[in-house]
């Protein structure tokens, strides 16, 4: 055991490099030879499974995914490489983000879709801005990657043992205990807000079609963007967000999702009334002309 795992450590960072360059034919060779190096990872926690879902290298990070399977079903290092890929699965890199998060920030929706075939946990929180991957597609505007996080065959195991689309799983985020298509990130934003404030129309279109809440709120003072001074005060919606930055579009969108929303069920709060911490309506939000 001892010596396949340097083996693995000799030619890890070739491996790395291979797949930081694209070179298909070195990864496959160095793969070939060791399949256990796809499990390498530095120092700072950098997976060569992080180096191809960051760099959108689906047939790479597919290669990496059945080499961590063939070493997994070794006879003589069953549990050891069981280990080896869970951890790599989920392996967090030095600002705690894994491997699906990189996946998401870049729009990479073939490698959201293998890492979670894999068992790729999309639950989880980096360590910058404790921040899920739905955040990360959510703020970089990638409708495809949140479709692929949130659609029919993205299924958790609930409390009581039953499985549950992951869009209504509660998890607890740093805000307390909310769906995951609703959570809050370290300042206090769910996804919506993020694609709402960016003016990513596509990507609040997918939020809206698979249920995120519009009159989520945020719980901190944010900045509503770097052209803007105004800090955007708690209790925010992403109605707030869109109209204050003169996203038009998204605006629209969120009116009329609300409408048809309020259409089904007459109970459901007007958001364009809904007030902000300092008593502002979305309707005062938007900047003047």
């Amino acid at each position: 055991m001892g010596q396949g795992h340097s083996r693995r450590r000799a030619r890890g960072p070739a491996l790395l490099k291979a797949v930081r360059t694209g070179d298909t034919a070195r990864v496959e060779e160095v793969l070939a030879s060791c399949p256990g190096a796809a499990g390498y990872c530095t120092i700072e926690g950098l997976s060569c499974v992080h180096v191809a879902a960051a760099t959108r290298r689906a047939d790479l990070l597919e290669h990496l995914l059945m080499a961590l399977r063939q070493a997994q079903a070794s006879p003589r290092q069953h549990k050891a490489w069981r280990r080896s890929f869970a951890t790599t699965i989920n392996q967090k890199n030095v600002h705690g983000q894994t491997p699906l998060m990189l996946a998401c920030r870049s729009g990479a929706a073939d490698c959201v879709r293998l890492l979670l075939e894999a068992g790729a946990d999309p639950t989880l929180f980096d360590g910058l801005q404790q921040r899920t991957c739905l955040h990360y597609a959510a703020l970089h505007g990638w409708a495809e990657a949140i479709e692929a996080l949130v659609d029919d065959e993205s299924v958790v195991r609930a409390a009581d043992g039953h499985m549950q689309p992951l869009r209504e799983a509660i998890i607890a985020d740093s805000q307390g205990h909310h769906r995951y298509i609703d959570g809050r990130e370290g300042c206090g934003l769910a996804p919506l807000h993020l694609a709402a404030t960016h003016g990513h129309l596509a990507a609040v279109k997918t939020l809206l079609k698979w249920g995120a809440s519009i009159a989520v709120r945020c719980n901190t003072s944010y900045g509503a963007g770097s052209s803007s001074s105004v800090p955007w005060t708690p209790h925010s919606t992403p109605l707030h967000y869109a109209a204050a930055g003169g996203r038009c579009r998204v605006v629209y969108a969120l009116l009329q999702a609300a409408a048809e929303r309020q259409r089904d069920d007459p109970h459901t709060h007007d958001v364009r009334v809904l007030v902000d911490f300092r008593a502002t309506a979305c309707a005062w939000s938007a900047p003047s002309t």
